[in-house]
């Protein structure tokens, strides 16, 4: 489901899934399951996603490889959301209150406050760039400028 939810809905769904398997312990195998000797592309997922019949899936031959992928997502609280699977699972379920709100126009307010908060750090200028290998640029524009002119008049 996270691979096509959308951004929001995402810290939700692993929230959920951290919830079943502190529930249902069982599920934990799914992390980082090695039962089975598999390739290592995602191609060979036991996973039947068209299946109708849940246990006819092979859910628990699979693994939870797609968390992996999403902790490389563009957006801090997605990439944040999906790394549990590198942490101990908490010993008490999330609240999955305050998650089932979050809507793009939060997460981008968000994002924007931790900019905001950045800003106060003391940063020195950068000196004006108008050198490149110790060359004043307008010196290597002229000569680029004259070489072209005579290959032009030839």
């Amino acid at each position: 489901m996270c691979l096509h939810a959308p951004a929001p809905a995402i810290p939700l769904i692993c929230q959920f899934m951290v919830n079943l398997m502190i529930n249902h312990p069982g599920l934990k195998v799914l992390i980082h399951n090695t039962s089975l000797d598999r390739a290592k592309d995602v191609t060979s997922d036991p996973f039947d996603e068209k299946e109708i019949n849940p246990s006819q899936t092979k859910a628990m031959e699979s693994s939870l490889w797609e968390m992996k992928s999403l902790q490389n997502h563009i957006l801090p609280n997605v990439a944040q959301a999906c790394s549990f699977i590198e942490k101990p699972l908490p010993s008490v379920s999330y609240d999955l209150e305050e998650v089932l709100s979050v809507d793009y126009d939060d997460m981008f307010e968000e994002e924007i406050n931790k900019k905001k908060n950045i800003g106060h750090l003391d940063s020195k200028p950068f000196p004006p760039f108008d050198y490149e290998f110790s060359i004043p640029l307008k010196h290597l524009a002229d000569s680029v400028y004259l070489n072209a002119a005579k290959r032009i008049k030839v």
